[in-house]
């Protein structure tokens, strides 16, 4: 029952294509992704410029749960 409760509340399935930006690091967060195929990742901007990878979300994980849990932004940036 409750997981037809949370796919009747969701939003369209949208591809996500290469490069696509989901989030950006100190932005508001607005909706969660669900990823049904693809992976995610997740780098944060170092104050010095350069930029590292620090996380991967794959198929069946969500993105950006803080949102969901009240966190409004973003840690870092994450891509497609």
């Amino acid at each position: 029952h409750e997981l037809q409760r949370v796919l009747e509340a969701s939003g369209p399935i949208r591809d996500l294509p290469f490069g696509t930006h989901i989030y950006e690091q100190g932005r508001p967060m607005r909706e969660v992704y669900f990823l049904t195929c693809g992976v995610g990742s997740q780098v944060l901007q170092l104050s010095d410029g350069y930029s590292t990878e620090v996380g991967l979300v794959g198929y069946a994980e969500l993105m950006g749960i803080g949102a969901w849990l009240g966190d409004s932004h973003s840690r870092f940036d994450v891509l497609m």
